[in-house]
């Protein structure tokens, strides 16, 4: 904080500095002194006293040393701080040698006063650094000596006289008081005061001090106050001795009553700062606890140690723990009656439920059951909703009591009364009120203080009481809730399930009406499943009798307040915002006629419907607590909701499965680990022509050719070692079935595992019977090859017409007739391809398609397939580009396949190549990384500059009858057989082929060929 007095005083030849930080700095609470000659500066300082100097240091000799002896003078000024401006010639060495070390900033004057202002302001944080430090010092080190005081001293009055005495060398203050009051706090008990010695010792009585500050005792709230804002109590201190124009009042508060004060009083205005005000408060502090370590030094601690263990030892229950209190208040305070007034939560009154009169009043006889409503009585409710403990003296005369309260006050001989707010865990459950009938008696501050800390035993006791009740209770619930879980089994119906529940609310919780809703099929609609009461009709528009929309419904959630994981409708609070008023905060914790509470059925993160509940049998507007059993009989409804629909679900997917698999034209066989049949379709019957009672519990094995027990061992250990959460299957597995008649029957095999609560309980299979499909494969294949057979013969017979007239046997031709007979021989080629292509995928589909490897040059192979296609070449004048790499050895392959292959790779070149373009042929080595060592081998690829493959066909060109529509555009169809030969044939050698595009560039399609011959696979 910014100290408000910092002064500065500047020398200098010219004010333009001084008016510079006048302006500049006029927010930095700075006061500025300017001395027009340096002769004036020491008797400017003495004056004003100022934190800093300012002061310009001429070089010119004369003026300097005048300089030097003011600075030599004020030096030993308390707190100065110099600020030496220097001239352009004088050095900072030369000048700091000749002037004491402390407190001197120097620097060169400048016409540029920024650095004098961040210097100026850097000394002023620097000075209030220091002062806040010493201030702290000086604090810590008073604070010691009260203390000292405090407790050093037997006697109280003697503690007060050296502290009225101590408390003017710290505090700026002429007048001081410390007094204390009895026990009836009306008159002085302990008195000291302080009067400056220029001043007559002369006051009043203590009777008049005692009417000064009766008022000020009753407000009880520390105050300054000045001569203006209270004459008459000014008037009065005069007449008393003392002459003030100021005061600060601070009560001394024990227990939160006070019974003493502090009173300050200065002739002239002069108010206490901060760190005055806190050393009071401090000394407040210390006296209370000293006077209550004093005062209860010889109470009768043991007696309430052995009040709250004989309330835990005896087991009491509530009324008598109340009882024994009622008795144990009235004998501390030696009172007329004691009485416990319960508050009643719902309704918001007061009520008397437990009471204790002195044998002297005993006459009186039980209260009667007179209510008090804290709406209404504003003061006493304040009190007890604080946990204030007040003693209000003349009940009848207190004003700030409701008349219907005075009343009945005065019913119950209330005279002189301590009321003693009671809050179990935070919540209010009433108040202990004590009372005096005496009008001469009055509770004392050890009274006081006695029956706060047995009122305070007590709410230990009942909140130990009602943890152990509300576990009890709590236990109570789980069981039923336990017992409710048992009694709910799957074959009772989801009605009779929720009606057990809906009761179980209503017997446990103390709900007396209870609907159950849940959506229908569609969501779209929330029907009363269940309900028990709702006997009263509702003032809101929701009508149980009939099904209700759930737009309409979630539109009246939207007018609830969430509460946990429930909905409050409020409608008191509700209908008061509709008027545009406020609810009463008292009547808002009970509830009302149109209050609901509604709990989601909620599971999975899905809602299946809610439960709503009303009129609780305690009346009031539910909390967390209480909504948290609820929340389980929601989840309980929710899992018997879910569960039901799941059953009904499971049992309709079984009779569906049931139904397809009794159905269905395919064989299905289920099986445990062990491989036994534990059921078989009658599908799978008829196809091993076996009756179902010489199926079931029968090795699956036995039902399988001989030779297919290998690979179904396989199959069925695959499918036992699958990972828990691995989706394993198994398909196109092919088999062969041995029926009774002894007949093989090719079966497809399809195999998944099976899994039962969550564990594999064994697997199931389907079998498609393959003996149509084969016998239709074999057809095609002997057609294939009759079409075959007559398609070849005859172009064989062209081919060798043809070739017989080119080598000019029948005669000589002129070269146009040659050019044409070697188109037509090309062309008679590309019929003998598509049929040995056709053969091949006819061989291929049945599996009988083979290859006979040898030793060949495979670069050898390439040249003779670019000779032979370059008529085709030329005829679309295309350059041919070959880079084989002559370092390939020997390969071993089916050269006849390979040049199939490669036929088919240069065709499709030549024939998707425009005219003009380039085909690119190259071989060379490839390494590829193996499990155990490197693998090496022959790559031949083949690249056109064609239109390309788009992205999208390029996995799909291998495969049977694919064709490529960017290429449509040459005009140019196939059979689209290729390319699909060619994979299987590279396949065959162990090899791979892929393609690899661009459109509008070109493609390149590679395939390789292993460089060391597999000889093992020869030999098979």
């Amino acid at each position: 904080m910014n100290n408000p007095h910092f002064k500065v005083v500047v020398f200098t030849p010219t004010k333009a500095l001084f008016k510079h930080l006048g302006k500049s700095l006029t927010d930095q609470h700075l006061e500025f002194f300017y001395a027009p000659n340096i002769s004036e500066v020491e008797q400017l300082i003495n004056r004003v006293k100022p934190n800093l100097l300012i002061i310009h240091v001429d070089e010119e000799s004369e003026k300097y040393l005048s300089t030097l002896q003011i600075m030599q003078t004020l030096s030993p000024v308390q707190d100065l701080w110099f600020l030496l401006l220097l001239g352009e010639n004088l050095s900072f060495e030369k000048v700091r040698v000749e002037l004491p070390p402390k407190r001197i900033f120097l620097q060169k004057d400048s016409n540029d006063f920024k650095e004098i202002v961040h210097n100026l302001l850097t000394i002023r944080n620097i000075e209030q650094n220091l002062s806040d430090e010493v201030n702290k010092n000086r604090f810590e080190e008073d604070i010691n000596n009260v203390l000292r005081i405090v407790y050093q001293e037997r006697d109280i009055n003697r503690v007060f006289e050296r502290l009225v005495n101590y408390l003017p060398k710290s505090i700026r203050m002429d007048y001081c008081c410390i007094f204390t009051l009895d026990k009836q706090m009306r008159h002085l008990e302990h008195f000291s005061q302080f009067i400056p010695p220029t001043h007559p010792k002369i006051t009043g009585s203590v009777h008049s001090f005692e009417q000064i500050v009766e008022d000020w005792m009753r407000e009880g709230v520390p105050f300054f106050r000045d001569q203006d804002e209270d004459p008459p109590a000014f008037d009065k201190l005069r007449k008393w001795g003392w002459p003030v124009t100021q005061v600060f009042f601070l009560p001394i508060h024990l227990r939160e009553r006070n019974f003493g004060a502090i009173l300050v009083g200065n002739s002239k205005k002069s108010p206490l700062n901060e760190q005055e005000i806190r050393l009071l408060n401090e000394v407040a502090q210390f006296i209370s606890t000293r006077i209550l370590d004093k005062t209860l030094a010889g109470a009768e601690t043991q007696d309430l140690s052995s009040f709250s263990d004989q309330l835990i030892t005896n087991h009491f229950d509530e009324g008598n723990i109340f009882q024994h209190t009622c008795k144990r208040l009235n004998e501390i305070a030696n009172a007329s009656s004691t009485i416990f007034w319960q508050y009643n939560k719902g309704f918001g009154f007061l009520f008397p439920k437990y009471y204790h009169f002195a044998e002297k009043d005993k006459t009186s006889g039980p209260p009667e059951k007179n209510m008090i409503f804290l709406t209404r009585e504003h003061f006493l409710s304040q009190m007890i909703e604080k946990g204030e403990v007040r003693s209000i003296e003349n009940v009848a005369l207190e004003s700030k009591l409701g008349p219907a309260t005075i009343a009945i006050f005065q019913k119950l001989s209330y005279q002189h009364i301590l009321v003693l707010p009671l809050k179990v865990h935070n919540e209010i459950t009433g108040a202990l009120i004590v009372n005096k009938s005496q009008e001469n008696e009055r509770f004392s501050i050890l009274e006081i203080h006695k029956t706060e800390e047995v009122v305070r035993r007590t709410q230990n006791v009942l909140e130990d009481a009602q943890e152990v009740k509300e576990a009890q209770f709590k236990l109570k619930q789980l069981s039923r809730i336990f017992e409710l879980g048992n009694e709910i089994k799957l074959d009772l119906s989801l009605h009779n399930k929720l009606s057990r529940i809906a009761m179980s609310v209503r017997k446990t919780l103390g709900w007396n009406d209870i609907a159950i809703l849940l959506e229908d099929e569609l969501g779209k609609r929330l029907r009363v499943s269940n309900l028990v009461g709702f006997k009263e009709n509702f003032d809101l528009d929701l009508d149980f009798s009939r099904p209700i929309g759930v737009k309409k419904f979630y539109n009246f959630l939207k007018q609830c307040s969430e509460l946990s994981s429930a909905y409050f409708y409020n409608s008191q609070v509700i209908a008061a915002a509709n008027n545009g008023a406020e609810a009463s905060p008292h009547t808002a914790t009970e509830w009302q006629k149109n209050d609901l509470l509604i709990l989601p059925l909620e599971t999975r993160n899905k809602i299946l419907g809610y439960m709503i509940v009303h009129d609780p049998v305690d009346r009031l507007k539910p909390t967390v607590e209480k909504i948290s059993p609820l929340e389980f009989y929601a989840n309980q409804a929710a899992v018997a909701v879910e569960n039901s629909v799941l059953f009904d679900k499971l049992r309709a997917s079984e009779e569906r499965y049931r139904s397809l698999a009794e159905t269905m034209s395919l064989g299905l066989v289920t099986c445990n680990q062990r491989g036994e049949i534990m059921y078989a379709n009658p599908a799978f019957r008829k196809l091993i022509g076996v009756p179902e009672s010489q199926v079931l519990s029968k090795k699956l094995a036995d039902f399988f050719a001989e030779k297919s027990h290998a690979g179904l061992h396989r199959v069925l250990e695959k499918l036992a070692a699958a990972e828990k959460d691995e989706t394993t299957r198994l398909e196109n597995l092919e088999f062969e079935l041995v029926s009774r008649p002894g007949e093989i029957i090719p079966v497809s095999l399809f195999g998944f595992p099976l899994y039962e609560r969550r564990e594999r309980a064994g697997f199931f299979l389907v079998l498609n019977d393959l003996r149509v499909i084969k016998n239709l494969e074999r057809m095609k294949a002997d057609f294939n090859s009759m079409i075959v057979h007559d398609l070849r013969s005859p172009m064989n017979v062209i081919q060798g017409f043809i070739e017989l007239i080119r080598s000019r046997v029948v005669g000589e031709i002129n070269p146009e007739q040659e050019e044409l007979l070697d188109i037509a021989k090309e062309n008679v080629k590309k019929v003998l391809a598509l049929v040995d292509n056709f053969l091949v995928a006819s061989k291929l589909e049945v599996g009988k398609f083979t290859i006979e490897p040898k030793q060949n040059n495979i670069n050898q192979l390439i040249e003779q397939q670019v000779d032979s296609h370059r008529v085709l070449v030329k005829s679309k004048n295309l350059q041919i580009h070959m880079d084989l790499d002559r370092n390939l050895p020997p390969l071993c392959f089916d050269s006849l396949r390979i040049e199939q292959v490669l036929n088919n790779l240069f065709s499709n070149a030549i024939k998707f190549t425009p005219e003009n373009g380039s085909i690119f042929i190259k071989s060379g080595w490839l390494e590829r990384m193996g499990e155990s060592e490197d693998k090496h081998f022959a790559c031949i690829s083949v690249q056109d500059t064609g239109a390309g493959i788009p992205n999208e066909q390029l996995e799909r060109i291998f495969e049977k009858y694919e064709q490529v529509d960017a290429n449509q555009g040459f005009n140019v169809r196939g059979t689209g057989l290729g390319l699909s030969i060619c994979k299987e044939i590279v396949n065959l050698h162990n090899g791979e082929i892929w393609a690899e595009s661009q459109p509008d560039i070109g493609s390149k399609f590679s395939f390789t060929l292993p460089v060391e011959p597999e000889y093992e696979k020869l030999e098979e």
